[in-house]
């Protein structure tokens, strides 16, 4: 196993662009899959996603919830896709050895020049969960902006042990 391989997996429903934007930039940052639950979307943003090898798209209309009633918080559904995601990894692609679970307009931001995966191979065997703090995108007030993109980033916080 190789321990710096990683993927994500989101819900959403968000524009072309805004998918484009998170995909490209963590496809970029070494992530080996995206486990894509698209909710709401139209035809030819399926399409352009699914043509994406390192894409796994689920689109969860009527026919993706037929077996189970569709939770109506998009937490619960979140939660519902992170867990079929997490069985598609076990049994479809074992080399992946973390899953991370982000919304759409979250980033993984690292150091200039230090990839995830090389982060997250420096931590011992043992370790089963990492909490990562994202960078937020946020969403311009009008249609028309076309300044630079904006993120919230939070403080780093140290915990004494």
């Amino acid at each position: 196993m190789v321990p710096n391989v990683w993927a994500l997996v989101v819900t959403a429903k968000a524009s072309r662009l805004d998918f484009a934007k998170f995909c490209s930039f963590h496809l970029d940052q070494g992530a080996e899959r995206i486990f894509l639950y698209l909710e709401d979307s139209d035809a030819r943003t399926a399409d352009i996603l699914s043509s994406i090898p390192q894409i796994e798209l689920t689109v969860t209309d009527e026919t993706y919830w037929k077996n189970s009633n569709r939770p109506s918080s998009i937490e619960n559904r979140q939660s519902k896709n992170a867990q079929h995601a997490y069985r598609r990894v076990k049994s479809q692609f074992p080399y992946i050895q973390w899953l991370g679970h982000i919304d759409i307009d979250e980033f993984i931001y690292t150091e200039e020049g230090v990839k995830l995966g090389r982060r997250l191979a420096m931590q011992p065997e043992t370790c089963q969960t990492i909490r990562i703090l994202p960078a937020e995108y946020l969403a311009p007030d009008h249609e028309d902006y076309e300044g630079p993109d904006q993120f919230k980033i939070l403080p780093r916080r140290t915990v004494d042990r």
